[in-house]
């Protein structure tokens, strides 16, 4: 069994630990955008081909069109710069799958054009290319290379009732979520730090590492720039926002902000219209001015988010802003619906009967359920109409088929793609063993 494996400095070692605890005689390639991880030889064949075509004018087809658009780096740039990248990476990757021939591609959920590409050349030949991503079930992940739901495996009675148990309580949180004032605080102060040393220190690192088209380096540099402040935001939230709840007659949507960019909005949404999230949502909350929008910051994303995009939604008199620290469970008798975008909210508001809009159907919903896809083009009739019907017309949700289609997605184990992974630490051994068991029985079942 071959197997070629798509990661950075923080995860080659835990792919290569993965796949010999499953396959111990299995033949395990690295491929890498960094040059001094990258074992297949792609980056040699990339900078070469830039070298050679970076006078060359390209078309552009509908596939380069949707991969640019949701790249945060390739979005970024000149139209003829992003298909130069394109191009020279495309040809990259197919000779390093001609050469190397794997039987399986194994990757972190897609999040970069490499990645993206990676998958639509891996399909071409009939190569499975399986994505792993943490899931908000603590204790699973999922098997989803952009998004989409995977049916994995079958579940028991019992485990339902677990999981619903578990997700029904109030003090539930995804073990990758902090929420206490306090870390909140300190979160905002080291994230909005972090970022602004990040602009200097990924220019200078792509000078003097000669990676100079490295794109973690390279759309590291330009997403900081973009979101940088000068003065922290340490919660953008009212203190006063339960008075205002209260005084409000209109109808309530409740908005969970989610981390942008962020793959699961950029490839997990069916439309690329809809993934410039900070645009869309203050255009969609000024249009519906007869809804009040309740808004909280996502407790990861505290001082890295843009204060021109508070001062925005501020802007919106509709607009009534939570403080961070306070839990999305608590406020549930102060909405009459949820919109999301992709975000696990929509499932938690889902199983305590509560409608959700989205902008995309979310992976953790079956095709039976009744959620309102919105758009720029929805109207607030058709929004308070599907919350009105809702209410008077749809029966109990049935808790426990919803949380069985969300763990028929999901997977026995925990990934570790945030560089904290050691080999030598016995906790992340047995949950590598636990995650190489269930995902061996998945490859095997494919």
């Amino acid at each position: 069994m071959k197997f070629l494996c798509h990661a950075g400095p923080w995860s080659d070692a835990y792919f290569s630990y993965l796949v010999k605890e499953m396959y111990p005689s299995a033949k395990c390639d690295i491929l890498s955008g960094h040059k001094k991880v990258d074992k297949s030889g792609l980056c040699d064949i990339y900078y070469e081909e830039v070298v050679k075509n970076k006078n060359n004018t390209y078309e552009i087809t509908e596939e380069d069109l949707d991969i640019i658009a949701r790249c945060r780096l390739l979005r970024a740039l000149k139209i003829n710069e992003a298909l130069l990248h394109v191009n020279c990476m495309r040809k990259a990757i197919c000779e390093t799958l001609s050469i190397l021939r794997p039987d399986i591609v194994l990757t972190e959920t897609i999040d970069s054009y490499i990645m993206d590409l990676l998958n639509i050349e891996s399909k071409k030949r009939n190569i499975p290319c399986i994505g792993l991503v943490t899931a908000f079930v603590n204790g699973c992940y999922r098997v989803s290379i952009r998004g989409e739901y995977v049916k994995s495996r079958n579940v028991t009675a019992e485990e339902v009732d677990v999981v619903l148990n578990d997700l029904l309580s109030k003090e539930y949180l995804p073990s990758f979520v902090v929420n206490s004032k306090q870390t909140i605080r300190y979160n905002a102060i080291k994230n909005w730090t972090r970022n602004l040393i990040k602009i200097p220190y990924f220019f200078l690192k792509r000078i003097f590492s000669e990676e100079k088209y490295n794109y973690h380096y390279w759309q590291a540099h330009i997403t900081s720039a973009q979101l940088a402040s000068f003065i922290p935001v340490i919660d953008p939230g009212e203190y006063k926002y339960l008075e205002k709840l209260k005084g409000t007659q209109s109808t309530v949507i409740y908005v969970p902000l989610q981390m942008f960019p962020e793959a699961t909005i950029d490839y997990w949404c069916s439309s690329r219209d809809i993934i410039d999230y900070e645009c869309i949502l203050v255009d969609f909350i000024k249009k519906h001015k007869n809804i009040n929008f309740l808004i909280k910051e996502h407790p990861n994303v505290v001082g890295y988010r843009s204060r021109r995009f508070y001062k925005r939604l501020k802007s919106c008199e509709n607009v009534i802003f939570c403080p961070t620290y306070v839990q999305s469970n608590s406020l549930l008798n102060y909405y009459d619906a949820v919109l999301v975008w992709t975000g696990s909210v929509g499932f938690e508001s889902a199983i305590r009967d509560k409608p959700v809009l989205c902008a995309s159907r979310p992976y953790y919903f079956p095709k039976s359920f009744n959620c309102l896809i919105f758009s720029m083009s929805t109207s607030t009739v058709e929004i308070q109409k599907f919350i009105e019907d809702y209410y008077n017309d749809h029966a109990s949700i049935n808790q426990k088929e919803l949380v069985r289609y969300l763990l028929e997605g999901c997977l026995e184990g925990r990934v570790r793609f945030d560089g904290s992974w050691c080999e030598e630490n016995d906790e992340h051994v047995v949950e590598v063993k636990k995650l190489s068991t269930s995902l061996k029985a998945y490859i095997e079942k494919i």
